[in-house]
């Protein structure tokens, strides 16, 4: 029973807003030729000048010590192996790993009870569940569990079983964002339990229809403890993503969301934002993504949406940081502090 209001107490507090972030947050940022720079300032307040890329460490209480195990260095060279293209721009791989580690993560919410193992979050249920891959919301995502199953058993053998499910979905992740040029990350940790229980329905966000209006999305992120310009900044990664199955909605099979969806940018923003209807040629706008820009109240996600154009680095940086406090919801607060940190490791993959 302590145990259970214990994680409650910790579930609420994620909805404040003002809670004290567990860790120190880190930001990683693109280095020259697209390599990855991981740099560190404690406590520096940084106004991010436009399209530019400023290392920026906050911290907010101490980071933990504990070291990222040597396993994962491998891992994550293998996944970066098959997360770009030729020109080095991010591929169809990495753009599956970004969804894919939200959609395991996001699945989650502060107002339902805790019942292990059947708490969502980034618990590795979206790939080791018979069931949860094959809801609509995660149409356009099978080759990717295929692809990530068969490494999951690689890698366990080699890890002697230390490797989990949730780790890797969060470690393939952040390191599909880094494979596209421009891509930003805060921390990456380790250390996430498993579970094989689908996790709980309806969680997920709509690109169209009912559920894809500007309340209900900020509603639904609200319950998992993240505001309106957290929200804004968090649906940027649409800039590399590419239409699977929306074709109902009048968007071609294979149409990006932005006019350059192998890099990790601000166009994104400016063409959603600054073009009424017909879009800009070649791209399709989510009905989601047109009704949060288009909300410019005070307590809207428009005027966040708006603040990102032409913003690259302010926008990575409000990224990195809602990133990383996704990838871990469902995470108990207790046991963070003997998580491994792996940014350095992760941080190194395209160098």
């Amino acid at each position: 029973m302590r145990s259970k209001l214990s994680l409650w107490l910790v579930r609420m507090s994620l909805c404040s807003h003002l809670a004290v972030s567990a860790f120190s947050e880190t930001i990683i940022n693109p280095g020259p030729n697209g390599q990855s720079k991981i740099s560190s300032t404690i406590k520096t307040s940084t106004r991010a000048s436009t399209n530019s890329f400023p290392p920026v460490v906050s911290s907010t209480s101490s980071p933990i010590s504990t070291t990222c195990p040597d396993f994962w260095t491998a891992v994550v060279s293998d996944l970066a192996s098959s997360m770009r293209t030729p020109n080095g721009q991010c591929n169809n791989i990495a753009r599956a790993s970004i969804r894919f580690a939200f959609h395991d993560a996001a699945a989650f919410s502060s107002k339902l009870p805790f019942y292990a193992p059947a708490a969502g979050g980034a618990d590795g249920s979206l790939l080791l569940s018979p069931t949860e891959i094959l809801r609509k919301d995660n149409e356009g995502l099978h080759s990717y569990h295929s692809f990530l199953t068969s490494k999951f058993h690689s890698y366990q053998k080699t890890s002697n079983d230390a490797l989990t499910a949730a780790d890797l979905i969060q470690i393939a992740g952040a390191t599909g964002i880094l494979a596209c040029p421009g891509g930003r990350i805060g921390r990456v940790f380790v250390g996430r339990k498993d579970t094989s229980q689908a996790s709980p329905e309806n969680l997920l966000p709509q690109a169209f229809g009912p559920g894809s209006d500007h309340n209900s999305l900020l509603n639904l992120f609200s319950d998992k403890g993240f505001s309106p310009r957290d929200l804004a900044a968090l649906i940027g990664a649409h800039s590399t993503s590419i239409a699977k199955f929306q074709s109902q909605f009048g968007i071609p099979v294979g149409t990006p969301q932005d006019s350059t969806p192998g890099v990790w940018d601000t166009k994104y923003y400016r063409e959603v934002y600054n073009n009424n209807p017909p879009p800009v040629s070649g791209v399709g706008r989510f009905e989601s993504d047109v009704n949060l820009s288009r909300n410019l109240s005070k307590e809207g996600v428009g005027v966040h949406f708006r603040g990102f154009v032409d913003r690259q680095a302010e926008w990575g940086d409000a990224f990195a940081r809602a990133w990383e406090r996704l990838s871990l919801l469902g995470v108990e607060e207790r046991g963070r502090g003997e998580m491994g940190d792996c940014t350095e490791v992760v941080g190194r993959a395209f160098s």
